[in-house]
């Protein structure tokens, strides 16, 4: 049984390749420095916010198991093993500094994972 935390957000136009970008990295299970990079990108310090998440969670087990793009909106689910709720939070947090609208962040489980 796994938390699952998912994302949805709607991005401005020019940034959708680097969203795109960060839906890869966490797809592939690549986050850490990289996307903290990444993140730098949209909003100065906006990676800074994830430290506080990797100490408790781990960037090898921060990852996504699948997002869907449909143009500017944005919808990427987070495994969050039994970290959901502390997961949701932070996500909330990051969000709020980063040039996003209609977020939205749920928290749900998996019990076939």
């Amino acid at each position: 049984m796994t938390d699952i935390v998912k994302l949805t957000f709607t991005c401005r136009e020019q940034d959708i390749s680097h969203w795109k970008g960060i839906s890869e990295l966490l797809a592939q299970g690549k986050s850490g420095v990289f996307l903290q990079d990444m993140l730098d990108e949209l909003a100065p310090n906006a990676g800074d916010l994830l430290e506080e998440l990797f100490e408790k969670v781990g960037p090898s087990e921060f990852y996504a198991e699948y997002y869907k793009q449909d143009n500017t909106h944005f919808m990427i689910a987070l495994l969050a093993g039994n970290n959901g709720a502390f997961v949701a939070k932070e996500m909330r947090r990051l969000l709020k500094a980063l040039p996003v609208t209609k977020t939205r962040v749920t928290q749900s489980c998996d019990d076939a994972l």
